[in-house]
C-alpha cells in the first residue's frame, strides 16, 4: 500500500481475516450485485500537499461496475470501503480513518473478529469522521447507500 508517501507492506492473511473477506462479498453481492465490489484492489486518494495515496481495502464498494474503472476508483466513485482488522485494528482506526475522512470516503468500516464488532464511520471531515459508531453481533446496520438492506454483524464475523 502507499499511505502519506510510504510504501507499507501488508502481513500475509489469517485464516479467520480471509474468511470474513468471503463472507462479506457474499453479503454485499445480495446487497449492491458482484459487479461493484472489490476485493484487495488498491484505490487512489489524494493526501496532504498533493501525495498520492494507494490504499488497497479489503473490500470497496463502487458507484459504477468494476469494469468502468480505467484507473483505480476515487473516494466519489467509492460507496463504501471495509478493512477486516484481523492484526491492524489500530492504524485502521487511526491512520486509515483519518486519510479517508481527509479525502471524503462518505462511508468506512472495520471489521474487528477479534473484538466481535464492527465499526462504522460516517460524516467525514478533513479532521476525522463525525459519527462512528460500534456495532456488536446482537446489532444490524445497512450501509448508507443501501439502507433498506442491513448486514446482521453476527452473520458477518463467521
Amino acid at each position: 500500500e502507499l499511505i502519506e508517501g510510504i510504501i507499507i507492506d501488508k502481513m500475509g492473511q489469517s485464516r479467520r481475516h480471509a474468511l470474513v473477506i468471503g463472507i462479506l462479498l457474499e453479503a454485499f453481492a445480495q446487497i449492491f450485485g458482484l459487479k461493484h465490489i472489490q476485493i484487495e484492489a488498491p484505490i487512489r486518494l489524494l493526501g496532504k500537499n498533493g501525495q498520492r495515496n494507494e490504499p488497497i481495502p479489503d473490500v470497496a464498494i463502487t458507484k459504477e461496475e468494476r469494469r468502468a474503472y480505467t484507473e483505480n476508483p476515487l473516494p466519489e466513485d467509492l460507496l463504501l470501503v471495509v478493512e477486516v482488522a484481523d492484526s491492524s485494528l489500530k492504524g485502521d482506526l487511526t491512520k486509515k480513518a483519518r486519510l479517508y475522512a481527509r479525502v471524503s470516503v462518505m462511508e468506512y468500516w472495520v471489521i474487528d473478529p477479534q473484538g466481535r464488532r464492527v465499526i462504522v464511520h460516517r460524516e467525514p471531515t478533513l479532521g476525522g469522521y463525525k459519527n462512528v459508531t460500534e456495532y456488536s453481533e446482537g446489532d444490524s446496520v445497512a450501509p448508507l447507500a443501501m439502507l433498506d438492506k442491513p448486514v446482521l454483524i453476527a452473520e458477518i464475523l463467521e
